[in-house]
């Protein structure tokens, strides 16, 4: 578990000096991630509840379990883990994570991961490429500071983008077994995270 007194700390000095004056979106990568992740999750329930009494499918030739499970855990959740950790690593390394336009591209790619369910898995590399990047992104200060006992959010960040492409390859291949199992993986790691 992460002790409450680092979320709670000042950012650094570096970071402060460079805080925008006004608010920016791209500022720092708890707004476009924790602002989506949350927009994510009353869409989800609403096109969820809309599934459930038949009004529309949710997406074509997927269940609807599926579809909702794979968008918990890789859109809202994701989108939250992403933008805490976007945050938190400024602070534990005193070095800052993108912002502006490279923040603004690594969300664009989570955004195009949540199309792949509504114009076929072709975009599923969207998808895909989201967590390794987000590992990428985090990987540079955490190991430039030296901050090796944060690096296990690496890992993690791993086992997730394996599950992810695991439950891809089942959806691809119509091996519905394989992409379940690839969601009880991903709550595991998602159960790490917070742990």
């Amino acid at each position: 578990m992460i002790p409450l007194r680092i979320l709670e700390q000042d950012p650094p000095v570096r970071a402060r000096n460079s805080q925008p004056t006004g608010f920016n979106l791209w500022g720092y990568g708890v707004r476009p991630f924790f602002l989506l992740g949350s927009a994510t999750s009353s869409v989800l329930l609403a096109v969820w509840l809309l599934s459930l009494a038949s009004i529309r499918n949710l997406s074509p030739g997927l269940s609807g379990p599926l579809w909702h499970a794979h968008e918990m855990y890789f859109g809202f959740t994701v989108a939250i883990v992403a933008g805490f950790l976007l945050t938190a690593v400024p602070n534990w390394t005193g070095i800052p994570t993108p912002r502006g336009r490279p923040l603004a591209a690594l969300t664009l790619t989570w955004l195009l991961g949540r199309r792949a369910w509504w114009q076929g898995s072709e975009l599923a590399w969207g998808d895909l490429a989201f967590l390794p990047l987000l590992a990428v992104v985090l990987a540079g200060p955490l190991m430039r500071a030296g901050k090796l006992n944060n690096l296990l959010f690496l890992p993690v960040l791993g086992w997730l983008a394996v599950a992810n492409g695991v439950f891809w390859w089942g959806i691809q291949n119509q091996q519905l077994e394989v992409s379940r199992n690839a969601l009880s993986a991903a709550l595991y790691a998602l159960l790490t995270l917070i742990a």
